[in-house]
């Protein structure tokens, strides 16, 4: 990997269990996840092709993670004030992960856990298997749930802009 100013917050990630998170598989799987939170929280159209690019890593970060409300309830904004050191890392994080997101849309795409539709990501005709339990521990379940909990609350903002602008991510 080339020697940038987000090299380390990879780095860092690359090890055990963490070393998965990158698989291409496996954020296929969260990409999915996201979209099927979207979908359960009624959104009538499909997933923006940007906000996987914000959601999933913002699912793999431990800090992001432990930090979300998961209660749909909760204003992004207010979010994003109670948590202010976190914005400083979201986007170079989301920057450094763009390859690995591309990289699960099209391998999703490919084993049809998800598809194009009219310019934006729905969910596939490969379905998953249930969602991990709330009582299933580990980085991997703990990304699902927050990959999904992500996925209902950007449901609640139509406009991708908005959210970006609010997490400090330029598209």
């Amino acid at each position: 990997m080339p020697a940038t100013d987000t090299a380390p917050a990879v780095q860092k990630f690359r090890r055990g269990e963490a070393y998965a998170l990158f698989n291409p598989a496996f954020f296929g799987i969260l990409l999915r996840r996201f979209i099927d939170g979207h979908v359960d929280a009624g959104a009538t159209a499909g997933v923006p092709y940007v906000l996987p690019f914000v959601a999933i890593p913002m699912a793999v970060a431990p800090d992001v993670r432990s930090r979300l409300s998961y209660s749909t309830a909760s204003h992004l904004g207010a979010w994003v004030q109670t948590n202010p050191n976190l914005m400083a890392t979201i986007a170079p994080f989301a920057r450094a992960l763009v390859p690995y997101v591309r990289m699960g849309i099209l391998l999703g795409a490919e084993r049809g856990l998800v598809s194009f539709d009219d310019g934006e990501l729905a969910p596939g005709p490969v379905p998953l298997p249930k969602p991990p339990s709330a009582r299933a521990e580990g980085d991997l379940a703990e990304c699902q749930r927050a990959a999904r909990f992500l996925g209902r609350w950007f449901a609640k903002y139509p406009d991708p802009s908005s959210i970006l602008a609010l997490l400090g991510v330029k598209p």
